[in-house]
Order: structure tokens, then sequence, then C-alpha cells
């Protein structure tokens, strides 16, 4: 079977049927390794990860950095950097960095081209000739997670279809707790979770794509900045966070507030435009699950991820 994907899946593809090395069984383990050998024919592999190798010139600098930069750091017990715990002022530390840096604007230039070039790579199509592998003969102990990477190269033919709508806010929400579902097993219904996964995926992958999110990005990046600057500092003066590091606890809050209701103006349009998108409806065709059969392949899953799955289990 002929499959057409980027070259961007085709690395994602490979280093996820790396990840099943480990699992056993005769037709399995031949189907992943005839992929793997497709996917390395022609050098198509190696010719993507040559592309983006560091020169020896910004090797040198980006050493040079490192050792630079972990000199403003407090060490451990063993003498080795702790991240993020900086001696002195952060924004006295970012400028010494920018300083040093304008020593190699050459070498960084160069780099910054080279990785806009290994974007567009990276978008190029690919055509690989692959030999599905039929999901009865997939392991029972395979992990969500694993299935999930080699979905691609999985014959799973999918029935009783049922259509639902959600925001896709709500599908924003849902991918970024997939990685709670990577360690379940269970096969029974294993195929199913997994197919419900790609299809919200590839509508994920849709909102990514758009300028829009892209924009939305760059505020959130600024928002969390925002954050870590307003923030308590500890001995090390790296920010405290709690509630279960999910907030930033905040030292002046009324300069907070003042800066964020700036930065919010700033991406006032922004941030209209994107919300009005994600509470848009998508409409969705996935497999329904019993609550039943989940409790019976996954009877130690936790609040946390029957919650993440709940919108397609009955």
């Amino acid at each position: 079977m002929k499959i057409v994907m980027t070259k961007e899946d085709l690395m994602n593809l490979y280093s996820s049927s790396l990840s099943c090395s480990k699992l056993h069984g005769v037709h399995f383990s031949c189907g992943i390794v005839l992929a793997q050998g497709e996917m390395e024919s022609g050098n198509k592999i190696k010719a993507i990860e040559k592309s983006i190798e560091m020169s020896e010139e910004y090797q040198l600098y980006h050493n040079k950095k490192i050792e630079y930069h972990n000199s403003f750091l407090h060490k451990d017990d063993k003498g080795n950097p702790i991240t993020g715990s900086y001696i002195e002022n952060i924004n006295l530390v970012r400028d010494k960095i920018i300083k040093f840096d304008k020593d190699y604007s050459n070498e960084i230039s160069l780099r910054k081209l080279q990785r806009e070039e290994y974007k567009s790579l990276l978008k190029e199509s690919v055509e690989i000739g692959i030999e599905l592998i039929d999901i009865s003969v997939v392991p029972k102990n395979i992990t969500v997670g694993q299935l999930f990477g080699i979905y691609k190269l999985i014959d799973n033919p999918v029935t009783n279809l049922e259509k639902v709508i959600v925001s896709n806010k709500s599908i924003i929400n849902f991918a970024l707790q997939l990685k709670l579902l990577f360690d379940l097993t269970g096969k029974d219904i294993l195929p199913s979770i997994v197919y419900n996964l790609s299809v919200i995926q590839s509508e994920l992958d849709i909102i990514v794509a758009t300028d829009l999110y892209k924009s939305y990005a760059l505020y959130e990046k600024d928002r969390i900045e925002l954050c870590k600057l307003h923030s308590l500092k500890d001995a090390y003066n790296k920010p405290i966070m709690i509630k279960d590091n999910s907030q930033y606890m905040i030292d002046n809050q009324f300069a907070f507030d003042t800066a964020l209701l700036n930065l919010i103006k700033k991406y006032k349009a922004v941030i209209t435009d994107y919300e009005e998108i994600v509470n848009k409806d998508t409409e969705l065709s996935l497999v329904f699950i019993k609550r039943e059969d989940i409790v019976k392949s996954f009877p130690d899953i936790t609040p946390e991820q029957y919650k993440s799955i709940s919108f397609f289990v009955r």
C-alpha cells in the first residue's frame, strides 16, 4: 500500500516504530521491521537527519554558550547546575547572554536560516510503500501511546461510527491531555480509543496550522513570561509555583495585573478572533465505547484519564 505523508510525519512514524522494538509477536515484529526498512530506504531518514545537524562553528558556539549560561546558575551538591536557579536577577543574565551572542552573530544567522529551510523540508511530501499490519496481530501489552504513534501502519477496519458535535476548544483541551492516556494498555478496546485519538489529532492539526493559532501561541508565550517575571522567587531565584505547578505565585498582584492588561490590549484582536474560532463546533465521527468495557480493560484508570475520554464513553 502506498502512503503519502509529510517528511515530518515520516520522522515521527519512524521514531514511534522504534519505540515498539521490545514488543513480542512474529507477525507484528516482521511488519514493523519491513516498515522501518521502507522508511530507511533511499536514505530518506538519514538525509532528513543530516540536514539539521549543527555546523562545527555553531557547535563550538553552542557549547560555549551552555558553559557561560551555567556560570550564572546555582550548583547542587555534585556541582551540577540547577535549571532556572539564577544567582542574580534573570533580566541581568539575559542582557549578558545577548552581549555574548553578538560575538557569534554570523553562526547564529546561518543556524537560523538552516532551521527555516529544515521546517520547509519537513512540509514536503514523501511516498512510501507499506504492507499494513493487521490489528489482530498487535501485541496485547502495547500501550495507547505506542499504537497511536504507529497507527498509520495498522490495518484497523472501523465500524459503528457515530457523529458527535464538539467545540474546537474541547478538541484543543483534549489534545493537550493525550499523554495522560499513553501508558494505558488493554487490547480489546485500545484500537477504538486510538482511532478516536487519531481523528481528534487530525482536527487539531488543522487548527494548529492556522496563522491565528500561531499568533495566539505568541500571546500565551508572552503571558507566561510575564507570570515568571512577576512571580515570587525561591532561594535560587527560581519562580515559585502553586496548585500542582500549574500557576505562578505572583509577588505584586497590582503590578502584574497592570502589565497583563497592557499585554491583552496588545493582542486584543488576536484574542477576540481566537475565542470566536475555538467556540465554534465541529462534527466528528467516533467509535463510542461502553463504560463497562472501560472498567474491564482499564481497572486502574485514574479519574483524570477517564475524564479525558468521557465524551466518547457510553
